[in-house]
């Protein structure tokens, strides 16, 4: 189910043309756990603030499980990040 759905319009350096960039936010399940477990460890808070692996995968899992968590992919489903 998407929850929403966003459109970006970015111009290209230096070109008349620009990019389209559709992105949806949907609501996270056991499939986007890895990709939201690396959005994570290559953000700054994951930087700064590096939980072990299990616990990080255990609390995703739960915030997923009890529909916590949101995920933004785009047109591919490539997840973007996560919410």
């Amino acid at each position: 189910m998407i929850i929403s759905e966003l459109r970006f319009m970015i111009p290209k350096s230096g070109f008349e043309e620009e990019v389209s960039l559709n992105i949806n936010i949907i609501s996270g399940t056991l499939d986007h756990l890895q990709a939201c477990k690396d959005a994570y460890a290559n953000s700054r808070l994951g930087q700064v603030y590096s939980p072990p692996v299990d616990l990080l995968k255990s609390r995703l899992a739960e915030g997923i499980n009890q529909g916590e968590i949101f995920v933004a992919v785009d047109e591919n489903d490539q997840c973007l990040g996560f919410i």
